[in-house]
């Protein structure tokens, strides 16, 4: 989380020497699995 370059979306790659350098402008993947995370660790459920 700490390392999203100013743009508070989470990249699929980032240099560990200049986190403002990463592979893709938008990868949503990334940004869907924490999402998830964040629901699951607050037990959050969607109903179909």
């Amino acid at each position: 989380m700490a390392i999203d370059a100013g743009t508070h979306l989470m990249h699929d790659g980032v240099c560990v020497d200049d986190p403002t350098q990463y592979t893709r402008e938008w990868f949503s993947w990334s940004n869907m699995m924490f999402c998830e995370l964040v629901m699951d660790y607050f037990d959050i459920r969607v109903r179909h």
